[in-house]
């Protein structure tokens, strides 16, 4: 549903025009139920001034359009710039449906009599319960379900591994008239399957949970009223699903054991890889907060406009007819990334892994599954088109880890978790994506060693820290041991890999021995207590390569962002880019740091002809390094230089020599 004015945008036949006026217009408009004012009007903004809308083509698909709504000018009483962002979704074979011009005529009219009404006749309005915790919206979800489990093969997508494999403590989710209890694999006989809750704990969490004094009680029944509201929402969903498990960390693993903890985060990609769906209530920050929500059911009304309108073609415009079905941010899965739960780094394996996930937003329920990727109560069918992509994993075509994979597809699933928040990151660093590198070990060789698989070295050591560009606040590394200094795992920031396909590699050093210690030495995926990575390689001090006494011959080398760019002795540039951001002084420049830096060392890992584009060389990769008192090496940062540098400065007292180090 629109109003006459946002209906007045589709047949114009202009790319942009006047919208409304002032905030009384658009708060008249959002209470008679337009789409497009609901998600522009807010009671706490206290001004808006006249509204302008412009149509923008250029956002990849060309089916596609967006719509801008900003203000006409900057007012003075504005006390931010604002922008509201529209998505078109058009198809250009829909025949407009019988009565619609004589709907367009009424709209007309209203144009100039009432234009903050809302005719509604197209489409027809659907009965939508104005709560997420209605039985008619579980409905909707155990018809998805149903659908999946007989059509779409997920279990097999995901790589699940036993249709009736069950962990090791479930909640008998019981019925009304029941009340819940916690059951043991071992003591029965366990017979349908389970779901998983994925949630936020919340800050300083004081709710119910199992604990060694009451799992005796537990089994009996768990008194369900006093459960925090996430917790009774999730059991209220199975049973409404029929399904007979629910597992929750919190009430599965007993708290206050470190052993039991252990024990069942060996086996926690198994509890999310064999679940039959994953609950993940994405709007709340606590459990307190529930996943059932009161929302506004107009916001969900089918939202569709038969009308000519323009399409790109050269650099004109031609005019074609299209079914336009209006789309809000809302209404895809990337605004979930927005979302409490998604910000919370375990959640990253629990979505991954899992062969379906029923999430439960704001306003409205959501699925996800290997085969459909964003079907909402909004699109009843899958938005699987780029622009509604959601879980941005760029290289991984579906919402699984696939079964073979590369190094570069092995970093992106590294770059997308550590981008996301721990509450106790020494501790859960490497066990929150210990599931992801589980699934990865396939596509190796070699033991996984603190974060990196030791058939992907030296390459694989070869990450990076965010831009100094835009993130030197908090490029750091823990101050509490939890990973040497080798591993992405010692960062408190987001890790990404500089990496190059591994077939137009060229090793430049080797990999002698790497010692890992771990906390459980079942568990090679789990916590590490010390590690040690020895490497025969080219090895210079910054003294001998930046300040010896040579002549320089200057060469071009063209500057990247988020890199700072240097010279040697005989003039041959390289890009430098620290690990962390109390290392760089963003007033400072790169010779000042290089110069209080004479001590550090270049190690020269290896060299690629490959580019990924005309505007990039062959180039030269390697770590930045320094040296302990005891002999032993740190990292403190990669750089990278033209192809042959380490050759380009033989013989010279800027040359390289080949030594086996220890780096901690």
């Amino acid at each position: 549903m629109l109003c006459a004015i946002c209906m007045s945008i589709f047949f114009r036949g202009t790319l942009n025009g006047p919208h409304h006026l002032d905030k009384q217009s658009i708060a008249t408009a959002a209470k008679n139920g337009c789409r497009m004012c609901l998600n522009i009007h807010s009671p706490a903004d206290d001004f808006i001034p006249p509204l302008e809308y412009a149509i923008s083509w250029s956002i990849g698909t060309e089916m596609h359009y967006l719509i801008l709504i900003r203000p006409v000018t900057i007012h003075k009483d504005m006390t931010e710039s604002k922008e509201w962002q529209f998505y078109i979704n058009a198809s250009a074979d829909a025949n407009a449906p019988p009565g619609y011009e004589e709907f367009l005529s009424q709209v007309t009219a209203d144009l100039k009599s009432d234009p903050c009404g809302v005719q509604s006749r197209f489409p027809p309005l659907r009965d939508i319960p104005d709560s997420t915790g209605h039985e008619n919206v579980a409905k909707l979800a155990k018809h998805w379900l149903e659908s999946c489990k007989a059509d779409h093969e997920c279990e097999q997508r995901c790589g699940q591994q036993r249709r009736n494999w069950h962990p090791g403590r479930l909640i008998e989710v019981g019925s009304p008239q029941k009340k819940p209890r916690l059951v043991n694999r071992e003591d029965a006989q366990l017979e349908g399957g389970y779901a998983a809750l994925s949630h936020c704990w919340g800050p300083n969490p004081n709710f119910l949970m199992l604990k060694t004094d009451n799992e005796s009680e537990f089994r009996r029944e768990i008194p369900i009223e006093k459960l925090p509201a996430s917790f009774r929402d999730a059991i209220v969903t199975c049973r409404r699903l029929d399904i007979p498990y629910l597992w929750i960390d919190s009430l599965c693993i007993i708290q206050d054991s470190r052993s039991d903890w252990l024990l069942q985060s060996e086996e926690m990609f198994k509890v999310y890889l064999n679940c039959e769906l994953n609950i993940a209530i994405d709007a709340s920050a606590s459990a307190h907060e529930g996943a059932f929500r009161k929302r506004d059911p107009r916001c969900l009304q089918d939202c569709c406009v038969w009308t000519p309108f323009f399409k790109p073609q050269g650099h004109d415009t031609q005019f074609i007819a299209d079914e336009n079905e209006f789309e809000s941010i809302d209404d895809f899965a990337w605004a979930r990334e927005e979302a409490p739960l998604t910000k919370r780094a375990w959640i990253f394996q629990e979505r991954l892994l899992s062969p379906r996930t029923l999430y439960f937003s704001s306003d409205r329920i959501s699925w996800e599954c290997g085969l459909k990727r964003s079907i909402t109560e909004y699109l009843p069918f899958s938005n699987d088109n780029a622009l509604g992509r959601g879980f941005d994993v760029t290289f991984v075509a579906q919402y699984t880890i696939p079964e073979n994979g590369t190094l570069f597809d092995f970093y992106d699933f590294v770059d997308l978790y550590t981008d996301r928040e721990l509450t106790f990151p020494d501790a859960d660093k490497l066990v929150a994506f210990a599931a992801v590198a589980r699934r990865c070990a396939s596509w190796f060789k070699g033991d996984y060693c603190a974060g990196i698989f030791r058939d992907t070295m030296p390459w694989g050591l070869l990450w990076q820290t965010p831009s100094l560009e835009w993130s030197l606040e908090w490029m750091t590394r823990s101050q509490t041991w939890r990973a040497p200094s080798w591993s992405w795992a010692s960062m408190d920031c987001c890790v990404r890999g500089d990496l190059i396909p591994t077939e137009q590699n060229t090793d430049l050093a080797k990999v002698v021995d790497v010692s890992v210690e771990l906390v459980d030495p079942n568990n090679p995926f789990g916590q590490v207590k010390s590690a040690s990575l020895a490497l025969t390689g080219p090895l210079v001090t910054i003294d001998a390569l930046v300040y010896s006494d040579c002549q320089t011959t200057q060469e071009d080398l063209p500057p990247r962002i988020g890199w700072e760019n240097g010279t040697s002795a005989l003039g041959h540039h390289f890009e430098l880019r620290p690990d962390e951001s109390f290392e760089w002084n963003g007033s400072d420049s790169i010779d000042t740091w290089l110069s209080k830096h004479k001590d550090a060392f270049f190690l020269a890992v290896g060299e690629s002809q490959y580019v990924r584009s005309k505007d990039e060389l062959p180039k030269t990769c390697g770590l930045v390094l320094k040296k302990l008192d005891d002999g032993n090496y740190i990292r403190e940062g990669q750089w990278n230089g033209r192809f042959g540098f380490v050759d380009n400065h033989a013989q010279t007292a800027c040359e390289f020599h080949t030594e086996t180090i220890t780096i901690l």
